[in-house]
Protein backbone atom coordinates (compact mmCIF):
# COMPACT_ATOMS: atom_id res chain seq x y z
CA UNK A 1 0.00 0.00 0.00
CA UNK A 2 2.84 2.35 0.86
CA UNK A 3 4.67 1.69 -2.40
CA UNK A 4 1.49 2.03 -4.45
CA UNK A 5 0.71 5.42 -2.90
CA UNK A 6 4.30 6.66 -2.95
CA UNK A 7 4.73 5.65 -6.59
CA UNK A 8 1.52 7.46 -7.58
CA UNK A 9 2.61 10.59 -5.70
CA UNK A 10 6.08 10.55 -7.26
CA UNK A 11 4.60 10.04 -10.73
CA UNK A 12 2.23 12.99 -10.20
CA UNK A 13 4.46 15.45 -8.32
CA UNK A 14 8.02 14.33 -9.03
CA UNK A 15 10.62 16.79 -7.75
CA UNK A 16 7.85 19.13 -6.57
CA UNK A 17 6.66 16.55 -4.02
CA UNK A 18 8.42 18.44 -1.23
CA UNK A 19 5.85 21.21 -1.77
CA UNK A 20 2.95 18.80 -1.20
CA UNK A 21 2.79 18.96 2.59
CA UNK A 22 -0.41 16.95 2.98
CA UNK A 23 0.89 14.15 0.76
CA UNK A 24 4.25 14.13 2.52
CA UNK A 25 2.48 14.05 5.90
CA UNK A 26 0.43 11.01 4.91
CA UNK A 27 3.49 9.25 3.48
CA UNK A 28 5.29 9.94 6.75
CA UNK A 29 2.34 8.64 8.79
CA UNK A 30 2.31 5.45 6.72
CA UNK A 31 6.05 4.95 7.18
CA UNK A 32 5.74 5.46 10.95
CA UNK A 33 2.89 2.94 11.19
CA UNK A 34 4.82 0.39 9.11
CA UNK A 35 7.95 0.85 11.23
CA UNK A 36 5.99 0.52 14.49
CA UNK A 37 4.16 -2.58 13.24
CA UNK A 38 7.37 -4.22 12.11
CA UNK A 39 9.13 -3.37 15.38
CA UNK A 40 6.28 -4.83 17.41
CA UNK A 41 6.18 -7.94 15.25
CA UNK A 42 9.93 -8.49 15.54
CA UNK A 43 9.76 -8.00 19.31
CA UNK A 44 6.93 -10.53 19.61
CA UNK A 45 8.76 -13.04 17.40
CA UNK A 46 11.93 -12.64 19.45
CA UNK A 47 9.94 -13.20 22.64
CA UNK A 48 8.34 -16.34 21.19
CA UNK A 49 11.75 -17.63 20.13
CA UNK A 50 13.31 -16.91 23.54
CA UNK A 51 10.46 -17.74 25.93
CA UNK A 52 7.79 -19.63 23.99
CA UNK A 53 4.34 -18.74 22.80
CA UNK A 54 2.45 -18.76 26.12
CA UNK A 55 4.83 -16.40 28.00
CA UNK A 56 4.74 -14.12 24.94
CA UNK A 57 0.95 -14.03 24.80
CA UNK A 58 0.60 -10.35 25.77
CA UNK A 59 3.14 -9.27 23.15
CA UNK A 60 1.36 -11.32 20.51
CA UNK A 61 -1.96 -9.71 21.42
CA UNK A 62 -0.46 -6.22 21.40
CA UNK A 63 1.07 -6.61 17.97
CA UNK A 64 -2.15 -8.11 16.60
CA UNK A 65 -4.14 -5.19 17.98
CA UNK A 66 -1.71 -2.60 16.63
CA UNK A 67 -1.43 -4.19 13.20
CA UNK A 68 -5.21 -4.47 13.00
CA UNK A 69 -5.53 -0.71 13.50
CA UNK A 70 -2.47 0.16 11.38
CA UNK A 71 -3.86 -1.55 8.29
CA UNK A 72 -6.87 0.76 8.36
CA UNK A 73 -4.74 3.86 8.94
CA UNK A 74 -2.30 2.96 6.18
CA UNK A 75 -5.10 2.11 3.75
CA UNK A 76 -6.84 5.41 4.52
CA UNK A 77 -3.68 7.43 3.85
CA UNK A 78 -3.03 5.46 0.65
CA UNK A 79 -6.59 6.08 -0.53
CA UNK A 80 -6.27 9.83 0.06
CA UNK A 81 -2.91 9.98 -1.72
CA UNK A 82 -4.25 8.01 -4.68
CA UNK A 83 -7.30 10.24 -4.92
CA UNK A 84 -5.02 13.27 -5.06
CA UNK A 85 -2.34 11.86 -7.33
CA UNK A 86 -3.52 8.94 -9.47
CA UNK A 87 -5.39 10.89 -12.14
CA UNK A 88 -6.72 8.70 -14.94
CA UNK A 89 -5.42 5.53 -13.30
CA UNK A 90 -7.39 6.12 -10.09
CA UNK A 91 -9.89 3.28 -10.59
CA UNK A 92 -7.17 0.73 -11.33
CA UNK A 93 -5.01 1.85 -8.43
CA UNK A 94 -7.98 1.87 -6.05
CA UNK A 95 -8.80 -1.70 -7.04
CA UNK A 96 -5.18 -2.67 -6.33
CA UNK A 97 -5.41 -0.91 -2.97
CA UNK A 98 -8.58 -2.82 -2.10
CA UNK A 99 -6.77 -6.09 -2.86
CA UNK A 100 -3.72 -5.09 -0.82
CA UNK A 101 -5.75 -4.00 2.17
CA UNK A 102 -7.66 -7.27 2.52
CA UNK A 103 -6.75 -9.04 5.72
CA UNK A 104 -8.28 -11.11 8.47
CA UNK A 105 -9.27 -8.68 11.19
CA UNK A 106 -8.86 -9.59 14.83
CA UNK A 107 -11.53 -9.13 17.45
CA UNK A 108 -10.10 -5.95 18.94
CA UNK A 109 -12.45 -5.98 21.92
CA UNK A 110 -11.49 -9.52 22.92
CA UNK A 111 -7.80 -8.86 22.23
CA UNK A 112 -7.82 -5.66 24.33
CA UNK A 113 -9.50 -7.54 27.16
CA UNK A 114 -6.89 -10.30 26.93
CA UNK A 115 -4.12 -7.71 27.28
CA UNK A 116 -5.90 -6.08 30.21
CA UNK A 117 -6.41 -9.46 31.87
CA UNK A 118 -2.72 -10.23 31.50
CA UNK A 119 -1.76 -6.89 33.08
CA UNK A 120 -4.25 -7.37 35.94
CA UNK A 121 -3.02 -10.92 36.57
CA UNK A 122 0.60 -9.78 36.64
CA UNK A 123 -0.27 -6.82 38.86
CA UNK A 124 1.74 -4.51 36.61
CA UNK A 125 2.37 -3.77 32.98
CA UNK A 126 4.69 -6.38 31.52
CA UNK A 127 6.06 -6.22 28.04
Amino acid sequence: MFLLAFDAAMARYGDAMDEEQEIMGMISDMAIDIYAAESGLLRALKSIRNFGEQPSFAKICMVQLYMNAAVFLIADCAQQILAAAAGETLDTKMETLRELSRFKSVNSVRTSRSIAGHVIEAGRFIC
